[in-house]
């Protein structure tokens, strides 16, 4: 909010997205990013939440970031954050479903659509692979950063309890 922007500009700093008409999806991939001169400063929170060895909040690279919101995304239910009703993928319900094809297809397509729609200026989807075993739900994703144009993978699992 205004109090944040104006203790960025007490602080020298500037974020990088200001004077940009480009948005992004909850301004979750701009929203650490800062400039001191020329060098591109980045300050974002770990997930989950934790603290680090020297007892403050733990922070991560802009890489493991985006798999962290890819993370979000999936196991998040829609209508679970307040204000962003469609956010997520709600895939931690589907552990419970009976085991089929035509819920693993569905699944990938659920998973595709929610990353896509909330995470495509940070990343640009290539494959998704969701697996539904004994009461495990496993989905592997492979993405490339448009950042720095890496090519990651990651894999999600959750249990049925």
């Amino acid at each position: 909010g205004e109090p944040c922007v104006r203790a960025l500009a007490r602080s020298g700093l500037r974020p990088l997205w200001a004077g940009s008409s480009r948005s992004t999806p909850g301004g979750r991939c701009a929203t650490g990013l800062t400039q001191r001169g020329g060098a591109i400063e980045m300050s974002d929170l770990a997930y989950p939440y934790h603290f680090d060895a020297a007892g403050r909040t733990a922070q991560t690279g802009s890489a493991e970031h985006v798999r962290d919101l890819i993370e979000q995304v999936l196991f998040t239910a829609p209508g679970e954050r307040v204000m962003r009703p469609d956010f997520g993928a709600g895939l931690a319900a589907l552990v419970f479903e009976p085991n089929s094809d035509a819920l693993a297809a569905t699944t990938q397509v659920l998973v595709q659509a929610a990353l896509q729609q909330h995470l495509a200026d940070c990343l640009v989807l290539q494959a998704v692979d969701v697996t539904h075993d004994e009461g495990t739900l496993t989905v592997h994703v492979a993405y490339r950063l448009r950042s720095d144009g890496s090519v990651r993978t990651a894999t999600f699992t959750r249990p049925g309890s």
